[in-house]
Protein backbone atom coordinates (compact mmCIF):
# COMPACT_ATOMS: atom_id res chain seq x y z
CA UNK A 1 0.00 0.00 0.00
CA UNK A 2 1.44 3.45 -0.92
CA UNK A 3 2.59 5.59 1.98
CA UNK A 4 -0.14 8.20 1.41
CA UNK A 5 -2.76 5.45 1.58
CA UNK A 6 -1.25 4.12 4.79
CA UNK A 7 -1.37 7.58 6.35
CA UNK A 8 -4.98 8.06 5.29
CA UNK A 9 -5.92 4.62 6.61
CA UNK A 10 -4.23 5.27 9.95
CA UNK A 11 -6.03 8.62 10.25
CA UNK A 12 -9.36 6.85 9.76
CA UNK A 13 -8.47 4.32 12.48
CA UNK A 14 -7.50 7.05 14.96
CA UNK A 15 -10.64 9.04 14.19
CA UNK A 16 -12.77 5.96 14.76
CA UNK A 17 -11.52 5.81 18.35
CA UNK A 18 -12.48 9.43 18.94
CA UNK A 19 -15.80 9.27 17.08
CA UNK A 20 -17.16 6.31 19.02
CA UNK A 21 -17.26 8.51 22.07
CA UNK A 22 -17.44 5.42 24.24
CA UNK A 23 -13.69 5.05 24.48
CA UNK A 24 -11.88 6.07 27.62
CA UNK A 25 -10.22 9.47 27.84
CA UNK A 26 -6.86 7.70 27.63
CA UNK A 27 -7.75 6.10 24.31
CA UNK A 28 -9.01 9.38 22.89
CA UNK A 29 -5.90 11.20 24.10
CA UNK A 30 -3.64 8.55 22.58
CA UNK A 31 -5.43 8.86 19.23
CA UNK A 32 -5.10 12.65 19.30
CA UNK A 33 -1.43 12.34 20.27
CA UNK A 34 -0.71 10.17 17.25
CA UNK A 35 -2.65 12.45 14.92
CA UNK A 36 -0.67 15.45 16.18
CA UNK A 37 2.82 14.00 16.47
CA UNK A 38 2.62 11.97 13.24
CA UNK A 39 0.99 14.97 11.54
CA UNK A 40 -1.87 12.86 10.25
CA UNK A 41 -4.08 15.94 10.40
CA UNK A 42 -2.31 17.26 7.30
CA UNK A 43 -4.43 14.91 5.23
CA UNK A 44 -7.31 17.34 5.67
CA UNK A 45 -6.11 20.44 7.55
CA UNK A 46 -3.14 22.78 7.70
CA UNK A 47 -2.72 22.82 11.48
CA UNK A 48 -3.60 20.57 14.37
CA UNK A 49 -5.62 23.41 15.93
CA UNK A 50 -7.77 23.71 12.78
CA UNK A 51 -8.20 19.96 12.61
CA UNK A 52 -9.48 19.72 16.19
CA UNK A 53 -11.83 22.66 15.79
CA UNK A 54 -13.29 21.75 12.39
CA UNK A 55 -13.35 17.96 12.69
CA UNK A 56 -14.36 17.63 16.34
CA UNK A 57 -15.52 21.11 17.44
CA UNK A 58 -12.75 20.75 20.02
CA UNK A 59 -10.45 23.57 21.09
CA UNK A 60 -6.72 22.98 20.94
CA UNK A 61 -6.68 23.45 24.70
CA UNK A 62 -9.18 20.62 25.20
CA UNK A 63 -7.15 18.36 22.89
CA UNK A 64 -3.99 19.08 24.87
CA UNK A 65 -5.75 18.23 28.12
CA UNK A 66 -6.55 14.81 26.68
CA UNK A 67 -3.02 14.37 25.33
CA UNK A 68 -1.52 15.38 28.68
CA UNK A 69 -3.78 12.82 30.32
CA UNK A 70 -2.02 10.13 28.32
CA UNK A 71 1.36 11.25 29.65
CA UNK A 72 0.05 11.37 33.21
CA UNK A 73 -1.63 7.99 32.84
CA UNK A 74 1.63 6.34 31.84
CA UNK A 75 3.17 7.53 35.13
CA UNK A 76 0.40 6.96 37.69
CA UNK A 77 -2.90 5.01 37.61
CA UNK A 78 -5.33 7.93 37.53
CA UNK A 79 -8.99 6.98 37.58
CA UNK A 80 -10.45 9.78 35.48
CA UNK A 81 -9.64 12.71 33.24
CA UNK A 82 -10.20 15.31 35.96
CA UNK A 83 -7.43 13.85 38.10
CA UNK A 84 -5.09 13.70 35.10
CA UNK A 85 -5.86 17.30 34.15
CA UNK A 86 -4.91 18.57 37.59
CA UNK A 87 -1.62 16.64 37.55
CA UNK A 88 -0.69 17.65 33.98
CA UNK A 89 0.93 21.04 34.85
CA UNK A 90 3.61 19.16 36.78
CA UNK A 91 4.79 17.64 33.49
CA UNK A 92 6.19 21.05 32.55
CA UNK A 93 8.64 20.98 35.44
CA UNK A 94 12.21 19.77 34.72
CA UNK A 95 11.58 16.65 36.85
CA UNK A 96 7.96 16.37 35.73
CA UNK A 97 7.39 12.58 35.81
CA UNK A 98 8.96 12.30 39.26
CA UNK A 99 6.83 15.16 40.58
CA UNK A 100 3.64 13.60 39.18
CA UNK A 101 4.44 10.31 40.92
CA UNK A 102 5.35 12.06 44.18
CA UNK A 103 2.21 14.22 44.33
CA UNK A 104 -0.05 11.32 43.37
CA UNK A 105 1.46 9.10 46.06
CA UNK A 106 0.88 11.85 48.64
CA UNK A 107 -2.75 12.35 47.63
CA UNK A 108 -3.46 8.62 47.69
CA UNK A 109 -1.82 8.31 51.10
CA UNK A 110 -4.08 11.06 52.46
CA UNK A 111 -7.35 10.25 50.70
CA UNK A 112 -7.10 6.57 49.80
CA UNK A 113 -9.46 5.56 47.00
CA UNK A 114 -11.59 8.70 47.38
CA UNK A 115 -9.31 11.06 45.44
CA UNK A 116 -11.15 14.03 43.96
CA UNK A 117 -9.86 16.46 41.37
CA UNK A 118 -10.03 19.20 44.00
CA UNK A 119 -7.75 17.20 46.30
CA UNK A 120 -5.23 16.76 43.50
CA UNK A 121 -5.41 20.47 42.69
CA UNK A 122 -4.64 21.42 46.27
CA UNK A 123 -1.65 19.07 46.31
CA UNK A 124 -0.30 20.41 43.01
CA UNK A 125 -0.74 24.12 43.81
CA UNK A 126 2.24 24.59 46.19
CA UNK A 127 4.61 23.01 43.68
CA UNK A 128 3.43 25.21 40.82
CA UNK A 129 3.53 28.37 42.94
CA UNK A 130 7.10 27.65 43.96
CA UNK A 131 8.21 26.81 40.44
CA UNK A 132 6.69 29.88 38.81
CA UNK A 133 6.98 32.45 41.60
CA UNK A 134 9.20 35.51 41.51
CA UNK A 135 11.16 34.03 44.42
CA UNK A 136 13.00 31.64 42.13
CA UNK A 137 15.01 32.14 38.95
CA UNK A 138 14.90 28.46 38.13
CA UNK A 139 15.48 27.78 34.43
CA UNK A 140 15.46 31.46 33.47
CA UNK A 141 17.39 32.32 30.33
CA UNK A 142 20.97 33.55 30.95
CA UNK A 143 21.34 37.29 30.35
CA UNK A 144 23.96 36.80 27.65
CA UNK A 145 21.55 34.67 25.62
CA UNK A 146 18.77 37.24 26.01
CA UNK A 147 21.10 39.94 24.69
CA UNK A 148 21.92 37.84 21.63
CA UNK A 149 18.26 37.11 20.98
CA UNK A 150 17.44 40.83 21.03
CA UNK A 151 20.40 41.47 18.73
CA UNK A 152 19.03 38.86 16.33
CA UNK A 153 15.39 39.92 16.32
CA UNK A 154 15.79 43.64 16.96
CA UNK A 155 12.97 43.41 19.50
CA UNK A 156 10.81 40.64 20.96
CA UNK A 157 7.06 40.86 20.48
CA UNK A 158 6.06 37.83 22.55
CA UNK A 159 7.43 35.43 25.14
CA UNK A 160 4.85 32.60 25.19
CA UNK A 161 6.54 30.70 28.07
CA UNK A 162 6.99 33.46 30.63
CA UNK A 163 7.19 32.96 34.41
CA UNK A 164 4.71 34.90 36.53
CA UNK A 165 7.23 37.74 36.83
CA UNK A 166 8.50 38.30 33.26
CA UNK A 167 12.28 38.24 32.80
CA UNK A 168 12.45 38.77 29.03
CA UNK A 169 12.21 42.30 27.52
CA UNK A 170 9.12 41.80 25.37
CA UNK A 171 5.96 43.62 24.37
CA UNK A 172 3.72 40.75 25.51
CA UNK A 173 4.01 37.49 27.42
CA UNK A 174 1.95 34.44 28.34
CA UNK A 175 2.40 32.81 31.74
CA UNK A 176 1.28 29.36 32.85
CA UNK A 177 -2.02 30.94 33.87
CA UNK A 178 -2.58 32.20 30.31
CA UNK A 179 -1.88 28.74 28.85
CA UNK A 180 0.40 29.92 26.06
CA UNK A 181 -0.24 26.84 23.96
CA UNK A 182 -3.91 27.79 23.68
CA UNK A 183 -3.14 31.33 22.51
CA UNK A 184 -2.38 32.68 19.06
CA UNK A 185 1.28 33.67 18.68
CA UNK A 186 2.35 36.63 16.60
CA UNK A 187 5.36 38.64 15.45
CA UNK A 188 8.89 38.07 16.72
CA UNK A 189 9.03 35.28 19.28
CA UNK A 190 11.52 34.18 21.90
CA UNK A 191 10.69 30.75 23.29
CA UNK A 192 12.38 29.00 26.21
CA UNK A 193 9.82 26.21 26.69
CA UNK A 194 9.27 23.92 29.66
CA UNK A 195 11.75 21.07 29.33
CA UNK A 196 9.41 18.29 30.45
CA UNK A 197 7.27 16.01 28.31
CA UNK A 198 5.26 18.93 26.90
CA UNK A 199 8.23 20.35 24.99
CA UNK A 200 7.10 18.65 21.76
CA UNK A 201 3.82 20.58 21.84
CA UNK A 202 5.65 23.90 22.28
CA UNK A 203 8.07 23.21 19.44
CA UNK A 204 5.25 22.06 17.19
CA UNK A 205 3.24 25.20 18.01
CA UNK A 206 6.20 27.43 17.15
CA UNK A 207 6.95 25.71 13.85
CA UNK A 208 3.31 25.66 12.79
CA UNK A 209 2.79 29.32 13.74
CA UNK A 210 5.87 30.25 11.73
CA UNK A 211 4.73 28.20 8.72
CA UNK A 212 1.32 29.89 8.91
CA UNK A 213 2.93 33.35 8.89
CA UNK A 214 1.65 34.36 12.33
CA UNK A 215 5.20 34.20 13.71
CA UNK A 216 7.48 36.24 11.47
CA UNK A 217 10.77 35.43 13.17
CA UNK A 218 11.82 33.46 16.24
CA UNK A 219 14.64 32.18 18.41
CA UNK A 220 14.09 29.12 20.59
CA UNK A 221 16.38 27.94 23.39
CA UNK A 222 16.00 24.18 23.84
CA UNK A 223 17.93 21.16 25.06
CA UNK A 224 20.04 19.76 22.22
CA UNK A 225 18.18 16.46 22.15
CA UNK A 226 18.92 15.64 18.53
CA UNK A 227 17.54 12.11 18.86
CA UNK A 228 13.97 13.29 19.50
CA UNK A 229 11.16 13.72 16.99
CA UNK A 230 10.44 17.23 18.23
CA UNK A 231 14.03 18.37 17.59
CA UNK A 232 13.71 17.14 14.00
CA UNK A 233 10.95 19.72 13.50
CA UNK A 234 13.80 22.26 13.44
CA UNK A 235 15.68 20.41 10.69
CA UNK A 236 15.11 23.12 8.06
CA UNK A 237 16.19 25.99 10.30
CA UNK A 238 19.51 27.36 11.53
CA UNK A 239 20.76 25.86 14.80
CA UNK A 240 23.54 27.09 17.08
CA UNK A 241 24.84 24.19 19.17
CA UNK A 242 26.02 26.02 22.27
CA UNK A 243 29.54 25.12 23.38
CA UNK A 244 29.72 23.72 26.90
CA UNK A 245 26.79 23.74 29.31
CA UNK A 246 24.66 26.81 29.98
CA UNK A 247 24.21 28.08 33.50
CA UNK A 248 20.61 29.20 33.81
CA UNK A 249 20.08 32.40 35.78
CA UNK A 250 20.15 31.80 39.50
CA UNK A 251 21.50 28.26 39.19
CA UNK A 252 24.67 27.41 41.16
CA UNK A 253 25.77 24.85 38.58
CA UNK A 254 25.65 24.42 34.83
CA UNK A 255 22.75 22.57 33.23
CA UNK A 256 23.11 18.76 33.08
CA UNK A 257 22.31 18.80 29.35
CA UNK A 258 23.66 20.52 26.20
CA UNK A 259 21.65 23.39 24.74
CA UNK A 260 20.87 24.76 21.30
CA UNK A 261 19.49 28.04 20.00
CA UNK A 262 17.30 27.67 16.91
CA UNK A 263 16.49 30.47 14.48
CA UNK A 264 13.36 30.66 12.35
CA UNK A 265 13.35 33.54 9.90
CA UNK A 266 14.80 35.02 6.73
CA UNK A 267 17.70 36.92 8.30
CA UNK A 268 20.07 34.12 9.30
CA UNK A 269 23.07 36.41 8.90
CA UNK A 270 21.91 38.39 11.94
CA UNK A 271 21.52 35.18 13.93
CA UNK A 272 25.00 34.01 12.95
CA UNK A 273 26.53 37.35 13.88
CA UNK A 274 24.68 37.58 17.20
CA UNK A 275 25.61 34.04 18.29
CA UNK A 276 29.18 34.23 17.04
CA UNK A 277 31.43 32.75 19.69
CA UNK A 278 28.60 30.96 21.50
CA UNK A 279 28.83 27.82 19.43
CA UNK A 280 28.81 26.44 15.90
CA UNK A 281 25.86 27.39 13.69
CA UNK A 282 24.56 24.59 11.48
CA UNK A 283 22.09 24.37 8.59
CA UNK A 284 20.97 21.12 6.98
CA UNK A 285 22.28 20.60 3.48
CA UNK A 286 19.45 20.01 1.02
CA UNK A 287 19.76 16.84 -1.02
Amino acid sequence: MPETALVAARLVECEAVIERGLASFMEVGQALLEIRDSRLYRETHGTFEDYCLVRWSMTDRRARYLIDAVAVGTIVPVQNEAQARELAPLLREPDGPERVAEVWAGVRAEHGENVTAAAVREAVRPSMQAHYSSETDEWYTPAEIVERVVETLGAIDLDPCSPAEPTIPTAAHFTIHDDGLAQRWHGRIYMNPPYGTSIAAWVSKLCESYAAGDVTEAVALVPARVDTSWFRLFRDHFVCFISGRLRFSGQPMSAPFPSAAVYLGNRPERFRAAFDGVGDVWKRVEE
